[in-house]
């Protein structure tokens, strides 16, 4: 793919400026990992968004990072389950020395999420 790449290029269109915020569901996500799978899909150079590790990788991160634990200890539900570039991606990420500086302790963030969303 030529040109820069840009956020833009992976940006999901739920997530444009003119939306609007949506009821909460309590569903499980899984579209939504779908989509970041198929993101994922749109480079080959590498296993990040962009291809290379970028600013959307930072970003991304800690969103990922915090789902996978909530919902694999709340839910039993892993976010990689049939989603092979997305476990790629975080075994990349989980590589990364300022990532791993990071890192939130598992049951201090599951505590932390049942007090605030569930009690």
């Amino acid at each position: 793919m030529g040109g820069a790449r840009t956020v833009q290029d992976i940006r999901p269109p739920s997530l444009d400026s003119t939306s609007q915020p949506q009821p909460c569901s309590m569903e499980l996500p899984g579209p939504q990992f779908d989509y970041l799978e198929k993101a994922l899909d749109k480079f080959d150079d590498g296993p990040f968004f962009l291809g290379q590790f970028s600013q959307v990788d930072i970003v991304y991160a800690p969103f990922i990072e915090r789902f996978q634990i909530f919902l694999g200890e709340m839910f039993k539900y892993d976010i990689t389950s049939g989603r092979i570039k997305l476990a790629k991606w975080i075994e990349e990420v989980n590589k990364l020395d300022g990532h791993k500086q990071t890192k939130v302790d598992p049951k201090i963030m599951v505590d932390l999420y049942k007090k605030k969303y569930l009690a």
